[in-house]
């Protein structure tokens, strides 16, 4: 593979790296705040988890 090539693959490989790890800090957060808006029986529940999300998050 030549050089440039090679440093294309490895930005690429790089930026879904990134993108992955943005995901996976961002998916708890948003499937609460869907809990939230969808199912409002457990509202006080929801606003807790979404507040230890946030806590955790920092």
């Amino acid at each position: 593979m030549s050089s440039r090539n090679q440093t294309a693959a490895n930005l690429a490989d790089t930026i879904v790296k990134l993108q992955r790890n943005q995901w996976e800090k961002e998916k708890p957060y948003s499937m609460m705040a869907l809990l939230y808006e969808t199912v409002p029986t457990f509202e006080d529940t929801w606003i807790e988890c979404l507040g230890d999300l946030g806590r955790y998050r920092r």
